[in-house]
């Protein structure tokens, strides 16, 4: 999880309810698991269960993605 605060630049109450981790009240914990999912799919599926892509990938250390520049 500490990776995730470099990665998104958010705190840990980004996701979770503050002192009650296990509560899945936060959307925000919902998106990161279908995240999670779709990123061990793309290492699963494109690198042979390495793991080179991670959140850091796309989102740059800002909760929402960042995009490339139009080519």
């Amino acid at each position: 999880m500490t990776n995730l605060t470099q990665w998104l630049g958010v705190d840990c109450a980004h996701c979770h309810v503050v002192g009650e981790f296990e509560k899945d009240d936060k959307p925000a914990k919902q998106t990161a698991r279908k995240m999670f999912q779709m990123v061990r799919g793309i290492g699963h599926d494109y690198f042979g269960d390495a793991n080179p892509v991670t959140c850091w990938t796309c989102h740059r250390g800002q909760p929402k993605p960042q995009f490339l520049p139009p080519q």
